[in-house]
């Protein structure tokens, strides 16, 4: 015996079909509404920067979405930095936390400041062998924070 064809317009359909795709398209339609009620203000927000107390409520006037990196943590002990524990940054500055990252200085050169969402700002200090292209390394005061902190995907901003 063999294959039967069913006209495009008579094939059976799961129970619910119709019913769950309206509810998407309703649950879609929702959401651009309340997108575009809030503003262009809320769908191009540039990160805030400042120097000082006030960093968190000062709006860049442009901002650079430089790409989503892989964002490691490191602290001045021998197992995160081996010989060069407790020492200078490779740009001669002493590590602190709040302030020092790693990153490949092809991609982004000393003294670059960033602005990693959900973390802050922190300017390019260190650099690494492993740490490579679209990879960080951010500088932390202790290793169990540091291990805590993990390794995230984090979008990273100029």
């Amino acid at each position: 015996m063999g294959k039967r064809l069913i006209p495009h317009g008579q094939r059976p359909r799961p129970p619910g079909g119709k019913a769950l795709a309206g509810g998407l398209l309703a649950l879609c339609c929702l959401l651009a509404a309340v997108r575009l009620s809030a503003g262009p203000d809320l769908l191009f927000q540039t990160p805030p920067k400042a120097a000082g107390p006030d960093r968190e409520h000062q709006v860049l006037p442009e901002g650079i979405f430089l790409g989503t990196f892989t964002v490691y943590a490191y602290c001045p002990c021998t197992l995160c930095c081996g010989q060069w524990s407790g020492g200078p940054t490779a740009s001669g500055t002493m590590p602190e936390e709040g302030r020092t990252l790693a990153a490949d200085w092809d991609v982004l050169p000393a003294g670059t400041e960033v602005y990693l969402a959900g973390i802050g700002w922190r300017t390019v200090e260190d650099t690494g062998s492993s740490i490579t292209g679209d990879k960080m390394d951010l500088f932390m005061d202790g290793h169990e924070e540091a291990l805590m902190f993990g390794v995230r995907e984090v979008e990273v901003w100029k």
